[in-house]
């Protein structure tokens, strides 16, 4: 849902507007704006949601949510980095002291 609302925010552009809401205008398709509930994106403040979609809690949990994962994925890959190179260095020790007399 939230692809789709940053879809038509892209899009305002090609958008008519009624009554605070951006409506599939006449200048484009699109087909950013038909695809969200209704057809239109609220753009009026002051209703407590955000697009006229989800509570302002509810888009915070969901991108807290996206923030953990990205922020998981990148601790795990340089956990992976930092076993790599220690193992490197360690391998590299150990041939550097068998080579010199």
């Amino acid at each position: 849902m939230l692809a789709k609302v940053r879809n038509g925010l892209e899009h305002l552009d090609d958008a008519d507007f009624e009554k605070g809401r951006a409506v599939s205008g006449q200048r484009g398709s699109n087909r950013s704006l038909r695809a969200l509930p209704g057809g239109s994106l609220a753009i009026a403040l002051g209703s407590g949601l955000v697009a006229d979609l989800l509570t302002i809690d509810e888009l915070e949990k969901r991108a807290l949510a996206v923030v953990q994962k990205i922020e998981d994925e990148l601790e795990a890959e340089l956990q992976g980095q930092v076993e790599w190179y220690l193992e490197m260095m360690n391998s590299n020790r150990h041939s550097f002291t068998e080579t010199v007399p």
